[in-house]
């Protein structure tokens, strides 16, 4: 008798925990190869039932700047392109009236293995006619390893940071110095803010604050010899970088950091979250959060599969206060590449994840944009081409179910294509606020304020929306109640 109670309250709590924890879905992705291959893309604006997309695909010796749009159905309607012959690593900002991309392009390469770079800056508008460029042809030259690229900042006042290093001395010193030019991509100053000895496994992290002080986290191999492991030098500069305000050593990680890893940086209420390492994760990962003057507030060990090796790509922080990041995982057993999603809640701990698209090919993110029905869409490459992906049951449940708190079950019927009667039943605890029909990328297309109940049934409500005029394809049915929303999908054939 005992087994049986143990077990029956073994069952209620794994079918609380199925109530409780999202199974994300890739409810619809599609390919374009007009588009063709990508390295960077930028979800830019939601106008008139059209997507403005900005991308880039870069290489040494060539790069295409590329408009796409998109209709409401994902449809491709237009890709515009422009072609470079010099490898442009670029940046995409977008504005409300152009898109810009800026960056560094090769100037030409010096000695074996290090390219030289100056600044550089296109903007077109949503038309794609260039409407204001600049090339910095001057002799500051901001040398880098092939295997990395100089970080350009955009500040708020539209002026532009290039900050990077050099070996001197026979490769014996490192120098770290800012490149500053204006709006208009003119050179203003070089300021070496840096020096330090020379080391091919530096560890090296920073950021702006919100009054634009530079905040920099800085080890070296050496350091070992006097500082434990996870010890770093914290130094923090002026906005125009003549000033070093604070120096002192911090503990900052932990004994999990490897010298030549990357790291993932995000931004949450105000608060700076580095992912460490963000690249070859094997199963687990540190997220460290830092305020906006460098001092540690918190540091969580996130376990992932071991499994798998993890690549973090790019983050969203949802309207519900949860984290999505997107990458690529590598399956060592199959020898297969996939991407993933994993959902992170508030207190940085993992409650979903998704692995899908497993094969020789990986997909990559760039970029993500969360819909008004609480799915969200994703960009980037798969299989070398540009890549769109919506995934739904991120924010709210696609499926509400019976729980403690309320239940709703939405019921449609789709009388001859002409008409949509979707019913409701619902705790009676909740009451009905509004129905709305929306597409895929949230635009609200019908909307119900006054629902009527079944007169038999007090806990079931019904209405009847005419979608004579919706175009074929998959819709969502947004329920709003006085605690909840609710969404559903259906598929709507003329």
């Amino acid at each position: 008798m005992k087994r049986q109670i143990l077990f029956m309250v073994l069952i209620t709590y794994l079918i609380s925990l199925s109530n409780v924890i999202c199974q994300i879905n890739l409810k619809f992705q599609q390919t374009y190869p007009k588009v063709g291959q990508i390295t960077n893309c930028k979800l830019c604006k939601l106008e008139n039932n059209k997507m403005f997309l900005a991308i880039s695909n870069w290489f040494p010796d060539t790069t295409e700047l590329m408009l796409a749009i998109l209709d409401k159905d994902l449809n491709l309607l237009e890709v515009y392109k422009k072609i470079y012959t010099t490898g442009f690593y670029n940046w995409i900002y977008c504005h409300e009236d152009f898109i810009e991309y800026y960056g560094v392009y090769i100037a030409g390469d010096n000695l074996e293995w290090w390219y030289d770079f100056q600044f550089m800056i296109e903007r077109f508008d949503y038309s794609f006619m260039n409407i204001f460029s600049s090339k910095d042809t001057t002799f500051n030259l901001m040398r880098y390893n092939v295997n990395q690229i100089p970080m350009v900042f955009r500040k708020k006042n539209g002026t532009y940071i290039c900050n990077t290093l050099m070996p001197i001395d026979t490769l014996t010193k490192l120098i770290y110095f800012v490149e500053i030019y204006d709006s208009l991509g003119n050179f203003v100053k070089e300021v070496v803010y840096d020096t330090s000895k020379f080391s091919r496994r530096s560890k090296y992290l920073g950021y702006f604050n919100k009054d634009e002080y530079y905040i920099e986290f800085h080890r070296l191999p050496h350091d070992s010899l006097d500082y434990p492991p996870d010890n770093f030098a914290l130094k923090i500069y002026s906005p125009d970088f003549e000033k070093r305000i604070k120096t002192e050593r911090v503990s900052l990680i932990g004994d999990e950091v490897r010298y030549g890893s990357y790291f993932h940086k995000f931004n949450k209420d105000g608060k700076y979250h580095f992912i460490f390492p963000s690249t070859y994760v094997t199963g687990k990962t540190n997220i460290i959060v830092l305020d906006d003057w460098g001092n540690l507030i918190d540091k969580k060990l996130v376990i992932l599969d071991t499994n798998y090796i993890w690549y973090f790509q790019s983050d969203l922080v949802l309207s519900s206060g949860d984290i999505l990041f997107g990458g690529w995982v590598y399956d060592p057993s199959q020898r297969n590449y996939c991407g993933f999603v994993v959902k992170l809640n508030k207190n940085l701990e993992v409650v979903d994840k998704l692995i899908f698209n497993c094969g020789r090919y990986f997909t990559y993110f760039f970029d993500f944009l969360e819909l008004e029905n609480g799915s969200v869409l994703a960009s980037g490459s798969k299989k070398f081409e540009f890549w769109i992906g919506v995934f739904e049951n991120i924010v709210n449940s696609v499926e509400p179910s019976n729980n403690a708190e309320g239940y709703a079950k939405v019921i449609t019927r789709n009388k001859s294509g002409k008409s949509l009667e979707v019913i409701v039943e619902i705790n009676p605890s909740e009451i009905i606020k509004s129905i709305k029909i929306c597409d895929v990328l949230g635009n609200e297309l019908l909307n119900k304020n006054n629902m009527r109940w079944n007169s038999n049934n007090e806990n079931r409500w019904s209405e009847t929306f005419d979608i004579v005029n919706l175009s074929s394809g998959v819709y969502f049915i947004v329920v709003e109640t006085t605690s909840k929303i609710y969404t559903t999908k259906f598929v709507h054939v003329n």
